[in-house]
């Protein structure tokens, strides 16, 4: 349902302008509204542009610069457990402002060190794969004249191709070895090429795009097994080291992760009270801040600014004009039963203030549908236990909380009209335990399924119909609202003349139904215009467009026959009850969603469209996230 706001405004003392905001901020119910152009009753003085003052404005621009400067230390910062607020030692903002220059310069340059470090060791890591696939191959350059160069190779066809390179351009005084690397990664090259030939072999290669295996910085100079053992050292030392800082950030982060956190939000929540002061209406000496907060809340505001400020700011509950209809937030509320359902009306846009919440409706009729088409016991029992399942397992995330809740309403709906239809894992009930259909038998009763759906079409669709005369009476477009009534009056009979045609005892209302339809059709073109009579045939397209219902449950009803018949019909059991299971699931599947899909569209097109109008703007309290 929609909550019934009431429109108020804060007055008070200019200097405790933020001391009020930050309240209203703590207490979380109600929103500023910065439209709000009507100003403070006469006699208070002249009031100035809604700017925020000089002080407000340089309080913003210090509170900008430590959030950044916050923001950077946590970057370099791993996250820590978390610790309970208790053990987090008080600081204050002062305290905090003259450290964080030499904490976030010691955190920054440890970050940028162990930054190097890993650029470093995976340096070393990637020369020492090329080493070890070196097996025991011992060359020097200086006693052999002959030099080594390792790259990383590619496809088969990348191989041959750098050998014939090789052969075409140095004429068998470079050659290309294999030595298969690790499982994961592609093999390494060794280029086996003289001394003199090097330079050039390195600059064609690296002109190419291809990844050479160099040595660092200081191993040049040494042969391969000297290599090996100064790059295993050199690995060794520089994890050591990196270890070590790591150790001394997460130490550090353990101490002053959480303190800089809070102290973040806390200059979040100020930023937003600094910059809400341009919506606050200023005297010399007086404050004044209009918004909007639910009705039932109105003396909860009242009570905390008397204890806080002892009667010196107060809140005052003004009457709403029929200009502020049109910028009143929307907020929803709604019983236990209903409130899961708000999952599909957040699909939507937010009704207006003046119009119905659809969250109820929904309640009561997605639930009839899904149960009206997929109608059966075997599956009603397994989304039961299904839906429970889901609301315990994740209970703490609201969004499959609230299908969890939705769908195990459902299946209680698909459970009773189960009972109704005869119908248990399609004809299972019927052929072992005897289950006959207390209303009637769906898969032999289509033309009485039809019926039964085209009536539950329109009494959801008159029901769509009476709430939008109630939102036009609400606007006061009472011509509107004479239309959608004539509307009602005409579906009404057409459909209990056709009723009369079925039923001889009620032959004798055929003549005044046919005299009201006579009546009502030119009231019909008076208030609604030439288009009058195209949206009647709108209104009843909408309501056949209900013998979906019947489809889509006549397709699960001959889906869990086809399930049933197959496995009686294959030889084997086993065989048969594999096939009857797996058509089984894929039927509840199918049962899942197409009853939800057409249950939506059904209230979305066929029944919303009656009365919802979009424009509606979201209730969005200060200090409510």
């Amino acid at each position: 349902m929609i909550v019934r706001m009431a429109k108020i405004m804060v007055m008070g003392p200019l200097e405790l302008l933020m001391e009020t905001l930050a309240l209203i901020h703590q207490l979380g119910i109600m929103q500023v509204d910065a439209e709000m152009t009507s100003g403070p009753e006469e006699n208070t003085g002249p009031s100035f542009p809604r700017l925020p003052d000089r002080e407000r404005v340089l309080q913003h621009q210090l509170y900008e610069k430590l959030k950044g400067n916050i923001d950077q230390l946590l970057c370099c910062l791993p996250s820590p457990e978390y610790v309970p607020p208790n053990q987090i030692p008080p600081v204050s903002i002062e305290t905090l402002v003259s450290i964080l220059p030499s904490h976030l310069d010691k955190a920054g340059k440890r970050q940028k060190e162990m930054d190097g470090l890993v650029e470093q060791i995976a340096e070393y890591e990637t020369y020492r794969e090329f080493i070890d696939a070196l097996g025991d191959l011992r060359m020097s350059a200086k006693q052999n004249d002959i030099q080594c160069i390792g790259v990383r190779l590619g496809r088969d066809e990348d191989i041959a191709g750098l050998r014939d390179f090789l052969e075409d351009e140095y004429h068998g005084r470079a050659a290309l070895e294999t030595v298969p690397a690790a499982p994961d990664k592609a093999p390494v090259g060794v280029i086996v090429v003289e001394s003199e030939d090097a330079g050039n072999v390195r600059k064609t290669l690296t002109r190419q795009g291809r990844i050479l295996f160099t040595p660092p910085n200081g191993l040049e100079k040494l042969d391969f097994s000297g290599q090996r053992e100064r790059v295993a050292a050199v690995i060794r030392e520089k994890k050591a080291l990196l270890a070590h800082l790591r150790q001394e950030q997460e130490s550090f982060a353990r101490q002053w992760y959480h303190a800089y956190l809070r102290t973040r939000d806390w200059i979040d929540s100020r930023l937003s009270l600094i910059s809400l002061t341009a919506a606050v209406v200023r005297t010399r000496m007086c404050f004044f801040i209009y918004g909007w907060l639910p009705a039932a809340d109105v003396h909860v505001l009242e009570e905390k600014l008397q204890e806080k400020f002892q009667g010196r700011v107060v809140a005052e509950e003004s009457e709403l004009a029929e200009q502020d209809f049109s910028r009143i937030p929307t907020a929803l509320h709604n019983p236990a039963y209903f409130e899961p359902f708000e999952l599909f009306t957040r699909l939507l846009p937010m009704p207006p203030y003046a119009s119905f919440d659809l969250t109820p409706f929904i309640g009561i009729f997605f639930p009839v549908f899904f149960g009206m088409m997929l109608g059966d016991i075997g599956y009603g029992l397994i989304l039961l236990a299904v839906s429970v399942w889901l609301v315990r397992r994740y209970a703490e995330k609201k969004n499959l909380r609230d299908a969890g809740k939705i769908l195990f309403i459902s299946s209680l709906y698909t459970i009773v009209f189960g009972l109704l239809y005869g119908e248990l894992l399609g004809t299972v009930g019927h052929t072992y335990f005897g289950l006959k259909p207390l209303f009637f038998d769906r898969q032999a009763s289509i033309v009485p399924m039809i019926f039964f759906a085209v009536a539950a079409g329109v009494v959801h669709v008159i029901i769509g119909l009476v709430l939008g005369v109630m939102v036009s009476l609400r606007r006061k477009m009472k011509k509107e609202a004479v239309f959608k009534l004539v509307n009602i009056v005409i579906i009404l009979c057409v459909c209990i003349l056709a009723v009369s045609y079925f039923t001889r005892s009620m032959a004798q209302v055929q003549k005044p139904l046919l005299l009201t339809i006579a009546v009502a059709a030119p009231a019909l073109l008076l208030v609604g215009g030439v288009m009058a009579p195209l949206e009647l045939l709108k209104n009843v397209g909408n309501i056949i467009s209900y013998v979906r219902i019947m489809a889509v449950g006549l397709t699960s009803v001959l889906l869990a026959f086809v399930a049933n018949y197959m496995a009686g019909r294959i030889g084997s059991i086993w065989a048969g009850m594999i096939v009857a299971v797996l058509l089984h699931v894929f039927n509840i599947l199918l049962g899942v969603f197409a009853p939800t899909i057409h249950s939506l569209r059904l209230h979305y097109v066929e029944f919303l469209s009656k009365f919802m109008e979009p424009g509606g703007k979201e209730f969005r309290p200060l200090g409510k996230k």
